[in-house]
């Protein structure tokens, strides 16, 4: 149970943290908010990050059945990667959606989960979920975890949005995100089975 709870933990904290470093998702979900009931800009960005993090998750526990050592060194790299991606990102401008739209909840939802499932495949959350995956072999937490993460950047776009950005220094969230990301790639290579 205590390992459960770390590998959620850990799944968690790196895709949330990874997500927030200067993805357009967070203006995306926050126009989205002001052009629709909450309820169905929720609804469609849940459904969308379920479906993202379950194919991001299939293909860690595929890479899972691979040698330990191989796995090992594939999460190193990873997490290296991840830290080096944000550490050399450039901030995103917000998205220049239009700023009315017609349609209730149920269209807000349909519009949601086509703007984020349809778009950013390979992103940075999902490379950590897949690496979660395959390093803990332990798909469902991490999908649960990565699915989580995902909703509460959506949720914290949907309830904050542009306030937030003006609150939270991107240097700082960045520094953060990069810190992690190499200490989980020190972890990855130190694997012990």
């Amino acid at each position: 149970m205590t390992a459960t709870i770390a590998i959620a933990t850990a799944a968690f904290t790196a895709i949330l943290v990874s997500e927030l470093v200067g993805d357009k998702m967070l203006y995306t979900v926050t126009v989205l908010g002001g052009q629709y009931p909450a309820s169905g800009v929720f609804a469609g960005l849940t459904f969308a990050y379920m479906g993202k993090m379950g194919v991001a998750v299939l293909f860690g526990h595929t890479l899972a059945q691979l040698p330990p050592l191989v796995v090992g060194g594939l999460s190193l790299l990873t997490f290296a990667g991840a830290a080096l991606v944000i550490w050399r990102k450039p901030p995103e401008e917000p998205s220049t959606l239009p700023t009315t739209a017609p349609g209730g909840a149920v269209r807000g939802a349909v519009v949601t989960f086509s703007a984020i499932f349809f778009t950013e495949w390979g992103d940075i959350g999902q490379l950590t979920a897949a690496a979660l995956a395959a390093r803990y072999d332990a798909p469902w937490t991490v999908w649960m975890a990565g699915t989580c993460a995902m909703c509460t950047k959506g949720t914290t776009a949907l309830v904050f949005g542009r306030h937030l950005s003006r609150r939270i220094p991107a240097r700082a969230l960045r520094y953060g995100a990069v810190a992690m990301f190499l200490i989980l790639a020190v972890l990855a290579g130190f694997r012990v089975d």
